[in-house]
């Protein structure tokens, strides 16, 4: 399974997986949090985004981490992908999301 991690934002990373999974971490001041997303999104726009945030979201908090890991990253990848368990990260201006319609809620 490919994915993508956007790492423009200090202290935080956006994970997205090619079937539409997505997952963010990010420190709230106090400590890191990672937000997994149920619904699957088909692009970057802002209105996927509003789309998965209605959605169900999981969270874990990451009290004595001090900065995003490879930990984290593969966590959320586990959580997305159940059932790969080979991921290939590519750079976003390289990546597409490959949806099926079971992929969408």
């Amino acid at each position: 399974m490919k994915y993508t991690i956007d790492r423009s934002v200090y202290r935080a990373v956006t994970i997205y997986l090619e079937d539409g999974g997505i997952s963010t971490i990010y420190h709230n001041r106090d400590l890191f949090i990672t937000n997994y997303f149920k619904s699957r999104v088909k692009d970057f726009s802002q209105e996927q985004w509003e789309f998965v945030n209605e959605g169900k979201i999981y969270s874990k908090e990451w009290p004595h981490k001090t900065y995003i890991d490879d930990e984290m990253i593969q966590e959320a990848l586990r959580w997305l992908a159940t059932s790969h368990i080979k991921f290939s990260e590519v750079q976003q201006d390289k990546f597409q999301f490959e949806l099926s319609d079971k992929g969408l809620e």
